[in-house]
């Protein structure tokens, strides 16, 4: 059987560190005192059978690593999309953009954003806001019916 989790639930577990999240063990690194992945790195997970981690051999001698992840980062996690149903409802563009919408997402899914049930990305936000604007409705990026603050793990 399926468990849905409360709002609260979902909001606590995507302001929360991501399960199995990559540490970086380059002590060269100039990002190190920056980076997440550094940071992140604890005794606790030195300690456990299985790590993940970014491989510091792949980024040894380059001033770039497309692994950074900036500390003071933050993105915005969605929840709900009552709001934006109700706008493009009154501009009678509704049924286009759900079409648009199930381009990209499973019918469950879809479903379960528009009720506040599942976590909005921001790359999932980028790509509804675009069906908005496909259907003649651009709509703002804070549309959504609650917007929440967190680390950009």
């Amino acid at each position: 059987m399926k468990k849905f989790f409360t709002q609260e639930e979902m909001i606590r577990k995507a302001t929360e560190k991501p399960y199995n999240y990559p540490i970086c063990l380059n002590t060269e690194c100039i990002l190190r005192e920056r980076c997440l992945h550094a940071i992140e790195t604890t005794a606790e997970q030195m300690s456990a059978t299985f790590i993940t981690c970014v491989n510091p051999s792949v980024y040894a001698d380059k001033d770039e690593c497309t692994e950074f992840r900036d500390k003071d980062a933050i993105a915005y996690m969605a929840f709900g999309m009552q709001k934006i149903a109700k706008t493009l409802k009154q501009s009678g563009c509704y049924s286009a953009f759900i079409a648009e919408c199930l381009h990209h997402f499973c019918r469950t899914v879809y479903y379960e954003m528009l009720a506040g049930e599942h976590s909005i990305t921001p790359s999932d936000q980028s790509i509804i806001l675009e069906c908005a604007e496909k259907v003649g409705k651009p709509l703002p990026a804070d549309s959504f019916d609650k917007m929440i603050e967190m680390k950009a793990w």
